[in-house]
């Protein structure tokens, strides 16, 4: 692929972010995943218990959430499914601890002799609800730097260049692009690369498919690295690895980076204009 100018920068970055919440819909996948298996939870259970019209119906919204994503992709979907992932979570935990507390008013009821004492609820549910919370905070996280996104198509020259530009970016290693460096922080592992007059920066992960879930594109001089000292890691990849806070143009990290990564960055990077 041709280098990377400056005037380019700009635009590319529009653009891939476009293409970035255009492949929001794999999120879209799983919320009607998600919208199937509530329903059917729901609808089976609601003679137990009129409460279970609660997860009925929010079975029912993720399901046309989810098609809606996948029909038409748009940031405001992370926003959705964020708040009703909330809502999913929030149902799991209280009707578990509900569950559990059902559980033992009745196990204590029972006399010492009696063998046929009721099953414990499974923590699965209590499990899933803490994990649907933390999905629910990573959507408003991609909500927030989405948020801004066109919806407008790009150029079709300039969308065949950006896609040209992560291919590059994800088949990039440490033998055909020597400055490749690469950083782990909260939301997940982050690779870069130089690029003419510009550095890439991708972020991995996807439940379905392994894609990019963020893209960000910055000229040299706004890509900063800071060692904040080692992190305690006892084992591990990042086993005494250094802790780093990193900048690229207006957005600041804070992660590890393996010690490898941090020498090439020294050797490469830390000396661009």
């Amino acid at each position: 692929m041709d280098p990377l100018k400056i005037e380019e920068i700009d635009i590319l970055q529009e653009t891939v972010d476009y293409q970035t919440v255009r492949k929001s819909r794999t999120m879209g996948v799983a919320s009607i995943i998600f919208g199937l298996l509530n329903s059917a939870t729901g609808l089976m259970s609601l003679a137990d218990n009129p409460l279970n019209m609660i997860p009925l119906l929010l079975g029912i919204l993720l399901l046309v959430e989810g098609i809606w994503l996948c029909l038409k992709p748009s940031a405001a979907g992370f926003l959705v499914d964020g708040v009703l992932f909330i809502l999913l979570g929030v149902w799991n935990i209280y009707v578990t601890f509900y569950n559990y507390q059902q559980y033992y008013a009745t196990f204590y009821s029972y006399s010492y002799f009696y063998y046929s004492r009721p099953s414990p609820p499974s923590p699965f549910w209590i499990m899933l609800g803490f994990y649907q919370l933390v999905w629910a905070y990573q959507r408003m996280l991609r909500y927030r730097r989405f948020s801004k996104t066109s919806n407008e198509k790009p150029n079709e020259q300039i969308s065949i260049r950006a896609k040209e530009l992560l291919e590059t970016l994800r088949k990039a290693d440490a033998v055909s692009s020597p400055e490749l460096i690469d950083f782990n922080e909260s939301e997940g592992v982050w690779k870069g690369i130089i690029s003419g007059d510009a550095c890439i920066f991708g972020r991995f992960g996807g439940i379905i498919f392994k894609s990019f879930q963020d893209v960000l594109i910055a000229r040299h001089g706004e890509v900063k690295i800071a060692t904040l000292g080692k992190t305690r890691a006892l084992w591990g990849p990042y086993k005494g690895a250094p802790k780093i806070q990193v900048d690229i143009g207006m957005r600041t990290m804070k992660g590890v980076m393996k010690p490898e990564s941090l020498q090439r960055y020294e050797r490469f990077w830390a000396s661009l204009p």
